[in-house]
């Protein structure tokens, strides 16, 4: 019983305050970094769907662009040795264009398939921040619930002491 008595109630009652402002700052901290992660996968979630609507749109652009080009690219023309001087130049120029717009469209092709290879990279990257964030605060979590019931258990201690000492009557050694 002398193993009780070994602090006053004073001491009781200030450590309990104290282990009790701990707990009170570990939980809202947690809840902070919570939030503060949470607002990270939000906009990493933002950052996907800005980045799919960029793709979407090249997508549809470069679709729209190649239904323009392949008729052109089907025109059979005829030899420029039939037409007269200024016909012939005027058809030889189209001719031109369009394998001017041929080529366009092979680069755009090459930029699409580099774009959507850099959208996949994105993707991956921010997917696997996200799982991460996500991992980390269920570990946060996990380690926030067992020292706050740790605290709570030596809060249910002090407590517990406390009473006894009052009840008891005693004042404790440490006065």
């Amino acid at each position: 019983m002398t193993t009780n008595l070994i602090k006053s109630p004073l001491q009781l009652k200030y450590e309990l305050e104290n282990v009790k402002q701990e707990l009170t700052s570990l939980l809202n901290n947690s809840k902070k970094k919570k939030q503060e992660s949470l607002s990270k996968m939000l906009n990493f979630r933002a950052e996907i769907k800005e980045i799919d609507a960029v793709m979407a749109a090249r997508e549809e652009s470069y679709t729209s662009y190649c239904a323009l080009a392949q008729p052109l690219l089907n025109l059979v023309i005829p030899a420029p040795i039939l037409f007269p001087v200024g016909l012939a130049a005027f058809i030889t120029n189209i001719h031109q264009q369009i394998e001017d717009l041929t080529a366009a469209a092979e680069t755009e092709a090459c930029r699409i398939t580099r774009l959507r290879a850099a959208h996949q990279t994105q993707l991956a990257f921010i997917q696997r921040k996200s799982k991460e964030i996500y991992l980390a605060l269920n570990e946060e979590k996990k380690s926030v619930e067992a020292y706050a019931s740790l605290l709570k258990a030596k809060m249910q201690e002090l407590e517990g002491q406390f009473i006894y000492q009052t009840n008891q009557g005693s004042l404790g050694i440490g006065l």
